[in-house]
């Protein structure tokens, strides 16, 4: 196909204004389907499928995308299947570019995106048994403690280096290569801990440096009331986790990072009257504010400033002295109540719902959509008569050795050591400890074994 094509038909010359002109007659019933049709010069077939939403084009694909290379082979694909007369390409067996640039003008819809990399632990492990539980627990939270959007803090931490990425630039056409100065090859990091609350307010961030000893010159220039600590990791533990804590009596959304869990985080939680919330394993990227509506936009301003120094500095590079005043730059562009606020709603902690999350964020974990093992233990007690399950205590509990079936049984233990009445209980162990088993997904073989 030429790369000069002009159109040699009329179809679809109506203009998109004209459409959706005609789509309103219709939804405030001034005109019929065919009255508005011809009114507006648009095929009344055409205004019918856009009229009730059946132009959208639906791409359930999971994780798994089409590149344009894949789209324009399936399109040969497709019609040497089924016998359409084309002009693409036989030798490379794919559709031209002008086909594919038509074909996304006709499909508004579909457009050429640059994919976020997702680890298959984070694709698996945001389900919705997981998302539900921890909306439960939430819920059940709010309704004991009464806590007011100023009471609920996100806290977490994020690594900022010395090296920017470089922001795309207007170059020279036809040239090979276009460069763009960094301060190293690979630069040094230093942890930042960001706290905000869901009604837009701040707490002074945190700043970790990869040292041994503290130089109150590094933190001189940072946002007011930044307190600096030295780790010789340069990561956060749980000494810093706790000086960078709160200390008014609030519910703290975390991560599940062993920093945020140990003895004396917690032992200061609960001298402090802070109830500490950790949100499912993998799924930060979805649930936690921080991840999803600040430090994004934070680095990208950091790195903006980083270029900027580099220009305003010739002959120099950005070293630790320089972050904190970079990163109060950025922090203060970054800092806002419309970004806190945003990062509670789109993440449907405040206010509260539920099912903030669309079903296609479900579709990668569609096989680790099982219930969990204490429902169906409950279920089971539920569903089963009570005279064939005897209460049981906890000095009795023993597994019965039996070959032959596979149950729980419990024995008396030695009389000298614990006295009690002999009890017994007898369920299937499968029940205790169910195997997992995935869904299945349309388009998938059904091969009559379990997975």
């Amino acid at each position: 196909m030429p790369r000069n094509y002009k159109r040699t038909t009329n179809r679809q010359s109506w203009s998109q204004e004209s459409m959706q002109k005609a789509i309103e007659a219709v939804r405030e019933k001034r005109m019929g389907w065919l009255l508005a049709a011809k009114t507006y010069g648009v095929p009344q077939a055409t205004l019918r499928r856009h009229g009730l939403n059946k132009n959208k084009t639906s791409w359930k694909l999971g994780l798994f995308g089409l590149t344009s290379k894949e789209v324009q082979e399936l399109a040969f694909q497709l019609a040497n299947k089924n016998g359409f007369a084309h002009k693409f390409n036989i030798d490379k067996q794919k559709a031209g570019q002008e086909w594919l640039n038509g074909f996304l003008k006709r499909n508004r819809d579909i457009s050429l995106r640059k994919p976020e990399a997702t680890s298959a632990a984070r694709a698996q492990a945001f389900n919705r048994p997981q998302v539900e539980k921890f909306f439960n627990t939430y819920d059940g939270l709010l309704a004991c403690h009464k806590y007011a959007p100023n009471r609920i803090y996100n806290v977490d931490e994020s690594g900022l280096s010395t090296v920017q990425r470089p922001p795309k630039i207007l170059a020279t056409t036809g040239r090979k290569q276009v460069g763009c100065l960094t301060s190293a090859e690979r630069g040094s990091n230093v942890t930042v801990v960001c706290c905000f609350n869901a009604a837009g307010s701040y707490i002074p961030p945190c700043m970790i440096f990869l040292r041994k000893n503290m130089k109150q010159e590094l933190v001189d220039e940072a946002p007011t009331g930044t307190p600096g600590v030295a780790q010789e990791s340069g990561w956060m533990t749980t000494d810093s986790y706790v000086k960078a804590s709160v200390e008014d009596k609030v519910l703290l959304i975390v991560d599940g990072h062993g920093s945020h869990k140990g003895f004396q985080v917690l032992n200061y939680a609960k001298e402090n009257g802070i109830d500490i919330l950790c949100l499912p394993p993998h799924c930060t990227h979805r649930m936690q504010p921080l991840d999803v509506w600040f430090y994004g936009p934070l680095k990208t301003y950091f790195n903006q400033e980083i270029s900027k120094w580099l220009k305003s500095h010739p002959g120099r590079v950005v070293t630790h002295l320089q972050i904190g005043s970079l990163f109060n730059h950025a922090y203060g562009e970054t800092a806002t109540v419309q970004n806190a606020c945003n990062g509670f709603k789109n993440t449907g902690l405040w206010p509260l719902n539920p099912h903030i999350f669309p079903d296609h964020m479900y579709e990668p974990a569609e096989t680790t959509n099982i219930p969990l093992p204490n429902e169906d233990f409950h279920r089971f007690l539920e569903t089963t008569p009570p005279e064939t399950v005897v209460p049981i205590s906890n000095e009795e509990l023993q597994v019965s050795e039996a070959p032959q079936e596979s149950t729980l049984e419990t024995d008396k233990v030695n009389d000298n050591e614990i006295s009690g009445p002999s009890t017994s209980l007898s369920f299937p162990v499968e029940i205790l400890s169910p195997a997992p088993q995935g869904q299945f997904i349309s388009g998938q073989e059904n091969s009559g074994k379990p997975f």
